[in-house]
């Protein structure tokens, strides 16, 4: 099913429109769900299920195919050749086309080397092969389009060497542009840059506007991998506030940007009605036409410094545009007051980004979204970043999460609240044993004794709530039906109940604690503030040592971040490197579940858990995909969000069955009622 998830989410739609029709007429005839339409004098059925198919939480049907504008490339020189591609570069507006031997198309910044509805300054940045912010001696940072003037071109026989020289800014860098078999390749290294003078380097885009449309003069889209997936449609120019523009693997909390940190911070209290979404996986994309063109775009290194910014037209230009900027150095907020008031600087040091972002190229049935989510899973796989699934799922793939404790507040202190106990447990799963359900997995939260949010990660005590002989019991009855039992591990911020903030909380480039700031005055937790990456890494490490046991792991995504002391950097690079070595040595041959992992995390994932099934759902974004479901199927078991806290709609079940998604729950053996004074209060149907 998911080698076409376009055809059957049509499909989907179509049969579900069918059975709210069908409902809603021989409902009697006089639903609230049905409109008189005075001119025909018929009834037409509109149902809350058909206005859901329409968002952009779901996929629209392809239009038909199309002939696509063939650029020129006269007054074009050849610069590299190979059997698929045919590399151009012109000298005076310093820009390439590429042609597409395969299907005779031709790739381009701009379809004109002048357009009309661009000044000059924006024609240079769009017709750049590279482009630059900096930042001068007041830090104030400026956007710069790389032309003619600025470059030295050394050609080769795969393609082009630059050197750029932005003269009077006193800064220098090289980088390169490979003609491959697969399409382009541009690649730098961070020794060639040279900041001679007050001005600072701060980001490099390059390509930034390779594939731009023109609002809506051909059909295509924009893919942002924005939740399991977004398409922003080729549309005629409309009025945005802002485009899409997300860090990839997520925001580095070390670095001081107090909205966007609040802002995703409350995600965890709920703030809003459809969480944000991050990004997992390094790449975009664009289509041109329908399974006509198409390329997708692959950060091969540099990524955890990357941004994947996407501007549907309206927003400046009325150019619809993806590309990745490499940020050197990140702008964050110095506080120069108690209050908290601040400036806006420029991180002093650059980051060890040395880019690298390939071009692929994709045509015919693959030119769509599907062929870049499977041409990517191809790609892991070579590189041994993704392998097929270890053992086929036995049985019913269900998760099932308990939660056995957690800290609630006290009219003085605090306490521990038993929410499940073991018999419960045990119970349960008798019970899906005498129902023929077998093959599940069953994980414990807060298994500790100071609950799920009561315990400290980088603390020692390892005392569980459960004695080992209530452990036996329940791991025996689950193995029994083929099934498996994991203990959970949260390696997210802790409150002031679980660390030292003087010595364990990690510290942002402002020299700040790095918090998270509460978003609900009632949440019993409060402001969370990160721990140290070193340690958060040790204090998991540690589990896995003392615990012979399969792992629920959430939140290592959060752990990507960087710590900036005044004498001292931990690189949110090195960060990344030490968490793979950590899990290499302490997981090796055991089975992982991951909450939402990255994609570098990929090789260590047994089961995915809390996949995304939507987008962010911005106004721009009009489909959502499956891309990380088609990318993963086949590599790991997929687990969607718990079904009893909020995903239970038909449209919802329909939706899992589609993207090859398996049903998740979380369970407690108290009433919800019982948890409204600890730190789990928001879960409102587990009991």
């Amino acid at each position: 099913m998911l080698e076409k998830n376009n055809q059957s989410s049509v499909r989907l739609r179509y049969c579900l429109a069918v059975m709210a029709v069908t409902v809603t007429l021989f409902a009697g005839g006089c639903s609230s769900e049905m409109t008189k339409v005075p001119q025909t004098g018929s009834i037409q059925a509109y149902t809350t299920e058909q206005s859901e198919l329409e968002s952009n939480r779901h996929t629209m049907p392809e239009g038909q195919k199309t002939s696509l504008p063939v650029l020129s490339t006269d007054n074009y020189e050849v610069v590299s050749e190979n059997d698929r591609f045919t590399l151009y570069y012109r000298e005076e507006e310093a820009t390439i086309r590429l042609l597409d031997k395969s299907n005779g198309y031709v790739w381009a910044c701009l379809g004109e080397e002048h357009p009309d509805d661009l000044n000059k300054k924006w024609t240079a940045y769009a017709n750049s092969i590279v482009a630059v912010e900096y930042s001068n001696e007041e830090e104030k940072v400026s956007i710069l389009g790389v032309s003619e003037k600025h470059l030295s071109v050394t050609r080769k026989s795969d393609g082009m060497e630059f050197l750029v020289d932005l003269g009077s800014l006193d800064i220098s860098f090289a980088f390169r542009l490979t003609l491959t078999e697969k399409g382009l390749t541009l690649d730098m290294k961070d020794s060639s840059i040279k900041e001679d003078g007050e001005n600072r380097l701060v980001s490099v885009t390059f390509l930034p506007y390779f594939g731009s449309v023109r609002g809506n003069e051909m059909p295509g889209y924009l893919f942002v991998p924005d939740g399991c997936g977004a398409l922003i449609r080729f549309r005629e120019p409309r009025s945005y506030l802002n485009g899409f523009a997300k860090r990839v693997y997520g925001v580095d909390y070390g670095v001081d940007s107090l909205s966007v940190i609040n802002d995703l911070g409350s995600e965890r209290v709920n703030a809003f009605a459809t969480d944000e979404k991050s990004v997992s996986v390094p790449v975009f994309g664009m289509a041109h036409g329908t399974e006509q063109n198409a390329y997708l775009s692959i950060m091969e290194k540099g990524a955890e410094y990357a941004e994947i910014q996407a501007d549907p037209a309206g927003i400046v230009t009325n150019y619809n545009r993806v590309h990745a900027t490499f940020i050197y150095r990140s702008i964050y907020e110095q506080p120069v007051n108690k209050k908290g008031s601040g400036v806006q600087s420029v991180q002093k040091s650059r980051n060890p980004v040395n880019p690298q972002i390939s071009y692929y190229f994709l045509s015919g049935d693959e030119a769509d979204y599907v062929g870049m989510a499977k041409y990517y899973g191809s790609y892991l796989k070579n590189q041994r970043l993704l392998t097929p699934m270890r053992k086929e799922q036995e049985g019913i793939p269900m998760s099932i999460d308990f939660l056995v404790a957690d800290v609630q507040k006290e009219f003085i202190g605090s306490s521990v609240n038993r929410i499940t106990e073991a018999s419960e447990i045990e119970n349960f799963a008798k019970g899906l044993g005498e129902h023929e359900i077998t093959g599940y997995q069953i994980s414990l939260l807060g298994w500790q004794k100071e609950g799920l949010n009561g315990y400290s990660l980088t603390g020692d005590s390892e005392k569980s709530v459960f004695s080992e002989d209530d452990f036996e019991r329940i791991e025996q009855l689950i193995a029994a039906d083929r099934g498996s039992l994991s203990l959970g591990i949260s390696l997210f911020s802790g409150s002031k109940l679980q660390l030292n903030t003087k010595k364990e909380a990690s510290i942002t480039m402002s020299q700040e604690m790095a918090v998270i700031l509460s978003q609900n005055e009632s949440q019993y937790l409060g402001d969370r503030y990160l721990v140290k990456p070193e340690m958060g890494i040790v204090g998991f490490q540690k589990r896995a040592e003392t615990q012979d046991a399969s792992f629920l792991i959430d939140d290592m995504g959060y752990m990507l971040y960087g710590e900036y002391l005044e004498n001292h950097v931990t690189t949110r690079s090195e960060v990344m490197e030490e968490i793979r070595g950590a899990l290499e040595s302490a997981f090796s041959g055991r089975g992982v579940s991951m909450v939402r992992p990255n994609a570098y995390l990929y090789p260590y994932v047994n089961n995915y858990r809390d996949i995304p099934m939507v987008n962010s759902q911005y106004v721009f974004e009009t489909d959502t995909v499956p891309f990380l479901q088609i990318l993963l199927s086949g590599s790991t078991t997929l687990y969607s969000p718990y079904l009893n806290c909020g995903l239970y709609s038909k449209i919802d079940l329909l939706k899992l069955i589609d993207y090859g998604v398996s049903p998740s729950f979380i369970l407690t053996g108290k009433d919800n009622y019982e948890l409204r004074d600890s730190a789990s209060s928001n879960l409102l149907s587990s009991s």
